[in-house]
Order: C-alpha cells, then sequence, then structure tokens
C-alpha cells in the first residue's frame, strides 16, 4: 500500500495517484503469470480520467487534482474507485479496439464499463492485496452497510460532478443504476450470508442522496434504457471476442466468477438469464411486470 510525505511534519496520507497505482498493481495479481496484463497509469490535463490504447497496450490518465486528492474518507475512496475501475473496464474489455463506434454502441459501453467497474471495484477491495487494507481501515468492523452508505455518497459524486448530460453517455440515473447492478451482482455471486432482501439494502442506499432521488423522480423512467443498451455492448463484445475463449482470459478463481468476461451466449440464453434476474427482483418486490410485459419499479419488499 502506497502512502506520500506531503510535509516532515505530517504523518503519511494517501493520495489519488498512490490509490491509482495500488488498484493497478492488485488488478494486475488477478491474472495467472502467463495471462500477465500490464495498464500503465499517468498524470495528465484530463478531466477525472480517461483511457488510451487497450489490453497490455493501455494507458490510464488520471487528472492532477485527481492524483493530488487525499483519500481522507470512504466516500473519496469509492468515488475514486468507481471511476478507476470505470477506465480500467474500458482497457481490459478492449473498448478502445475496433471499428469506429456508433453512438449507440458508445453509450452502450459506457454503461456496460459502468456495471464491470464497478465488479472490478468490489474484487478489489474483498481480494486485492493493497485496497482491502485500505478498505479495513475505513471499516474494520461492521462493513457491509456503512459501506454502502459510502458508495451511495460517492455516487452522488459522480452524478454531480462527472456523469455528463449529453447524448454521447446513458443518462445519469442509468448510470448509477448500472454501478449499483455491478455491486449486487458481486454480492449475489459471493453467495454471503446476507439477509434474504439484501438487494433492496444496496438499492436503497445507493439510491439514498438527495440528488439521486431528484434523478429517480425527474428521470426514472430513463431507466427502461438501460435495459436496451444491454443489447449493443453484448453484440459489440461477441464481436470483440471472435474466436477466443474469452476477452481476457487467465483471471484467477475466485476474480473469474465475477469477471468473466466471455460473451457468447446466444441471444434467447442472454434473454432467459435478464428474465430470471427480473424475476428474482420481482419475487422480493422491489420490480413489478406490468400485463404489457413492461418493468416498472415495485412496491418495494416486505420487511
Amino acid at each position: 500500500m502506497r502512502t506520500s510525505i506531503r510535509a516532515p511534519w505530517i504523518h503519511p496520507v494517501i493520495t489519488g495517484e498512490d490509490l491509482a497505482r495500488d488498484v493497478i498493481d492488485d488488478f494486475e495479481s488477478f491474472f495467472e503469470p502467463k495471462f500477465a496484463i500490464k495498464i500503465s497509469l499517468e498524470i495528465g490535463d484530463v478531466d477525472y480520467a480517461v483511457t488510451k490504447g487497450a489490453g497490455n497496450g493501455a494507458k490510464i490518465l488520471i487528472s492532477r487534482d485527481m492524483a493530488n486528492e487525499i483519500i481522507n474518507s470512504p466516500t473519496i475512496f469509492f468515488f475514486h474507485l468507481f471511476i478507476i475501475g470505470h477506465e480500467i473496464s474500458h482497457a481490459v474489455l478492449m473498448h478502445n479496439r475496433g471499428a469506429y463506434q456508433e453512438l449507440f454502441v458508445y453509450r452502450s459501453l459506457e454503461m456496460w464499463a459502468d456495471f464491470y467497474g464497478a465488479k472490478i471495484m468490489m474484487c478489489l477491495i474483498t481480494y486485492g492485496q493493497n485496497l482491502k487494507s485500505i478498505f479495513l481501515s475505513f471499516f474494520p468492523y461492521d462493513k457491509f452497510l456503512p459501506s454502502l452508505v459510502a458508495m451511495g455518497q460517492a455516487a452522488e459524486l459522480l452524478v454531480n460532478y462527472v456523469y455528463r448530460v449529453d447524448g454521447h453517455y446513458p443518462p445519469p440515473i442509468v448510470r448509477v443504476a448500472s454501478i449499483t447492478n455491478g455491486i449486487i451482482s458481486f454480492f449475489w455471486r459471493e453467495q454471503v450470508n446476507l439477509h434474504p432482501i439484501w438487494p433492496y439494502s444496496i438499492i436503497k442506499r445507493m439510491t439514498a442522496s438527495k440528488t439521486v432521488k431528484e434523478l429517480q423522480i425527474l428521470y426514472g423512467e430513463r431507466l427502461v434504457e438501460g435495459f436496451a443498451m444491454n443489447e449493443p455492448a453484448r453484440q459489440w463484445h461477441i464481436n470483440m471476442q471472435g474466436l477466443s475463449k474469452e476477452i481476457a482470459p487467465g483471471l484467477k478463481i475466485p476474480i473469474k466468477i465475477h469477471l468473466y468476461s466471455s460473451f457468447k451466449q446466444t441471444k434467447k440464453e442472454w434473454e432467459r438469464r435478464c428474465r430470471g434476474r427480473e424475476d428474482d427482483l420481482i419475487n422480493m418486490g422491489l420490480l413489478k411486470r406490468l400485463p404489457s410485459g413492461d418493468i416498472e419499479l415495485g412496491p418495494g419488499p416486505n420487511v
């Protein structure tokens, strides 16, 4: 775990640059040696963070403000991890490689990077040597609910400062839903011993801030766009995967359980999987299916 000394009379601190380099080290350790992946990090004049190149040729640039920020709260910790996880997703899933992307594909891949990046974040704080240590320094005892509160506060920062409102990106409410789905997906596969309505706990805390609640009220119907964006991303990844077994092979167990990068499913298999997840959420009361077959928010769980 990296630290920086800002002045001889001050204790060492973790900066955004320290954190980003620890993230990359931990992520690289998730791969078997013969499949090793190397991602470089640079500080530059960018808006928060961008990725250039793909795979071993990828380079993540973070802004000087991000690099210099002191990671002194779990909210700032998760704010940085959501951003870096998103950029690692672009790198490892080869989003900057291939032919020109139509706008609807570009937006779809941005949404997928939010989802997959949240899963990367969860793997890092659970299995990453450096990141787990930092995570436990913030949450030495009770971890589940307090950390979700901080993640929800980080989501508000993303909406206020990072998520753009323009046609090149999914609507901010869809992006919040995407990172929330990534977190839910991680716990679903971990099969930890949680209360049966734990997905509700995640959704409730990820949407608890005033800013996100206002988005739900004003633009909640746009969540339907998130379902529509899944198919362009799925097809793009299938084309990128080609004849390969995975886009990013060689992940160790248990990381592979969460970050498996094969998209070779038939459309029926994909739809069946999505339908099964929808049914789980409907049974919990989080969603409901209308007579038309459309999905909308449900009445809530019976607690």
